[in-house]
């Protein structure tokens, strides 16, 4: 799986295997709890990320995911469907 993020702003754009709805939470999930460049890009290690399952696959589509930050809280991270099996994060705030 390739993943580049950049720091300012948040922008994760992930290729991912995205088959369904379902696919594109949990992988999201995964990147957010596991890549090492959105813990710097927060300012903390990144835990525990529920994200919501999106309506659809289509481009365009827009979901959100929360996520503990060690030491500032709980983020709110807005994710959009970019291309086919990719997403973006767009945005995050506390």
């Amino acid at each position: 799986m390739r993943r580049i993020l950049i720091a300012t702003p948040l922008l994760a754009l992930v290729a991912a295997a995205c088959t369904g709805t379902g696919s594109y939470k949990d992988q999201t999930e995964d990147f957010l709890n596991d890549d090492a460049q959105v813990s710097n890009a927060v300012g903390g290690e990144v835990s525990d990320a529920s994200c919501d399952e999106p309506d659809s696959t289509d481009v365009g589509t827009e979901y959100q995911c929360t996520a503990e930050v060690a030491d500032l809280g709980t983020a709110t991270f807005n994710v959009r469907i970019n291309d086919e099996d990719s997403f973006l994060i767009t945005d995050f705030d506390f």
